[in-house]
């Protein structure tokens, strides 16, 4: 967050780790959900204006979901991406559930999980398994689903700070959204560079999502 490279994943992975004891450089929390709902496209932060901002993303919209994964696959039904990421945004940080989108849908289970693999491909969402030691099993479990970013995804539910500040339950899934993809981007700059999973084995078992280094090594968030 503020362009500022943070540290915070090899830090805490460190065996005696020091934490800084400066102020926290943010506000409260309606200016953290502000920076949420932003998002961190750097296009989108440098506009102010609501509507700017709103302008870039409909067109980001039609550019990646109408023509991109149309060249990408020579999809027929253009319609059909953008309506499973309003609906996947809608469910954001709950499980990929490919039956009941089918359902909700009414685009087959085969239709709905090649287009998940292109929303994928060009990095809209992204898919968080759960931890298994088995890799075979880790690779068939139901998987949780979030967005690549929170700007987006704020455009798409059409977000607001005062929405938030009365729906808990959403703040939580948005604000988990926004944690996740920050850890993934700090991952990019990490000496460690941990994988992602849901859940964890016993010594952080009370811990919702978790992400692993080297056997044994383990950490995550409640």
């Amino acid at each position: 967050m503020n362009s500022v490279r943070e540290g915070f994943i090899d830090t805490l992975f460190l065996k005696q780790p020091v934490w800084t004891s400066e102020k926290s450089r943010e506000g409260g929390r309606d200016e953290l959900m502000e920076k949420v709902l932003v998002g961190g496209y750097p296009v989108v932060v440098a506009r102010s204006a609501g509507a700017r901002r709103k302008a870039w993303f409909q067109s980001y919209l039609t550019t990646i979901l109408q023509r991109d994964v149309r060249d990408l696959a020579n999809v027929a039904d253009v319609t059909a991406a953008p309506r499973l990421l309003s609906v996947v945004a809608a469910r954001c940080d709950g499980l990929l559930n490919f039956a009941d989108l089918s359902r909700t849908l009414a685009l087959p289970q085969t239709t709905l999980k090649r287009y998940c693999a292109l929303l994928e491909a060009t990095f809209s969402v992204q898919l968080l398994r759960p931890w298994s030691g088995n890799l075979g099993q880790r690779l068939i479990q139901t998987p949780k689903v979030y967005l690549d970013d929170t700007g987006l995804l704020s455009q798409l539910l059409g977000l607001t700070t005062d929405r938030l500040r009365v729906d808990g339950t959403l703040a939580r899934a948005v604000l988990e959204n926004f944690a996740l993809m920050e850890l993934r981007k700090q991952s990019a700059w990490s000496e460690i560079q941990p994988e992602f999973f849901i859940g964890a084995p016993l010594p952080v078992r009370r811990w919702t999502s978790c992400w692993k280094t080297k056997p044994g090594d383990w950490s995550g968030w409640k």
